[in-house]
């Protein structure tokens, strides 16, 4: 009997420790989701940082488009008369987006850590035409300016 008892305990700690193991590697499994996912920009961080900027006297923000690759943003400009002022009012834009989403740091002017896994397009518009382009390529952690304001 004693013999019977000993090998069910034997064998139940035994399951035990497997099952303790499994867990374990789950649990690191989920932390790496989580880690990734925590540098999602999503529809909602867009809409969020969109409703902030629709009505801005400068720099509209009018469109916003996310997928797993890339990040589209349209600008409408109002009253912006230099490329620099343009640029810096993007450049808010960006962080903006960065400060709601989750482990995103601040790199330089307007480059955070999030945009390391996002193509990002920029379009300024004005009333009439498009006035600039730009572009952040992932992990590139620079903003590629296109035309210039005339």
């Amino acid at each position: 009997m004693k013999k019977r008892l000993f090998i069910f305990l034997l064998t139940l700690g035994i399951m035990t420790g497997c099952t303790n193991d499994v867990k374990d590697s789950s649990d690191n499994a989920h932390d790496e989701t989580r880690l990734a996912d925590s540098l999602a920009i999503t529809r909602a961080t867009l809409d969020q940082v969109q409703q902030m900027y629709a009505h801005h006297t400068t720099l509209s923000l009018k469109e916003t488009d996310v997928n797993e690759k890339s990040v589209t943003l349209t600008f409408e400009a109002h009253s912006v008369s230099t490329q620099e002022q343009l640029e810096q009012g993007v450049k808010d834009v960006l962080m903006e987006i960065s400060k709601h989403t989750v482990d995103s740091e601040p790199i330089s002017d307007g480059i955070a850590t999030v945009y390391d896994h996002y193509n990002v397009y920029i379009i300024v518009n004005d009333d009439v035409k498009e006035i600039s382009k730009a572009t952040i390529k992932k992990a590139e952690q620079q903003i590629t300016w296109g035309s210039i304001i005339n």
